[in-house]
């Protein structure tokens, strides 16, 4: 009876035995890659490699930028003395019956300025540039049936040294202001009648003026922008006197020794820029 029951027992634990070897000589897959290793600590994802860093771009408006600009403006001028030369012109012609409407004045005129313009860092901006201004008058008469026309141009040049203040907005915009002196190196006004006139011509010495100035520029692209600025500028020369000191035109007077060549007033205007830095 013992014998039959060590028999069966080794019977029973034979299959047991080959099971268990069979499973540990069996091959252990390793997992996947994406899929979940199941460890001692639990599940974790496989490590994937990190996205190369990017440096972000820098915005359009900011420090250290040198613009070169051109712009465009209209505004008024002063020209009192100018406009009382003009009157002084035609009174002789109006002393002899001819009908003009006495003076010929505007105080309308429209400039133009190319510039340099540095944006140094702290908010600080620097523009040098060369402007010029320009003032069209005529006034008409008609004598015995012939139309008659006289016209005064007047042109001042000059270079503004401006030193001021900026700061950039949403990345793509500067809002500025500056002030600063401002060279009058060039003054001239023209006197001529239509047709078959000559009349004298005036210019005046150069002075030192100033400009005040405040505006915004858009960029529409990383080294271009568009601009609208207001401006009020100082502009006068003294001692206005004939280009032709030795000629005399009959009952026309010299202007007297105040007058003054004044271009003076306010404007508006747009600019281009081009950012070389």
């Amino acid at each position: 009876m013992k014998r039959a029951f060590i028999a069966l027992f080794f019977l029973m634990a034979g299959p047991m035995t080959a099971s268990a070897q069979t499973a540990e000589d069996a091959p252990v897959e390793e997992p996947a890659a994406g899929q979940f290793a199941i460890t001692a600590q639990g599940s974790m994802p496989a490590a994937t490699p990190a996205p190369p860093y990017e440096e972000p771009p820098e915005p359009y408006a900011r420090w250290n930028r040198l613009a070169i600009s051109i712009g465009f403006g209209v505004g008024t001028v002063a020209l009192d003395d100018v406009h009382s030369q003009s009157g002084a012109i035609l009174a002789p012609l109006i002393a002899v019956g001819a009908p003009f409407s006495e003076p010929a004045e505007s105080s309308m005129q429209v400039n133009a300025e190319v510039s340099v313009r540095y944006y140094f860092p702290y908010y600080v901006l620097a523009q040098l540039g060369f402007d010029a201004v320009y003032n069209w008058a005529s006034t008409e008469a008609t004598v015995s049936g012939q139309p008659y026309e006289m016209v005064n141009h007047n042109l001042a040049m000059e270079i503004p040294l401006l030193v001021g203040g900026y700061y950039p907005v949403l990345d793509r915009m500067y809002v500025h202001g500056a002030l600063g002196p401002s060279l009058l190196v060039f003054s001239r006004s023209w006197f001529d009648v239509n047709p078959n006139g000559e009349l004298p011509d005036y210019e005046a010495d150069g002075g030192v003026g100033f400009h005040l100035l405040a505006g915004a520029d858009y960029f529409v692209g990383g080294n271009a922008s568009f601009g609208l600025e207001l401006r009020y500028r100082f502009l006068s020369g003294d001692n206005v006197r004939s280009t032709e000191p030795n000629v005399r035109y009959a009952g026309i007077p010299d202007p007297p020794p105040s007058a003054t060549f004044d271009m003076s007033g306010f404007s508006a205007a747009i600019s281009f820029r081009v950012f070389v830095l």
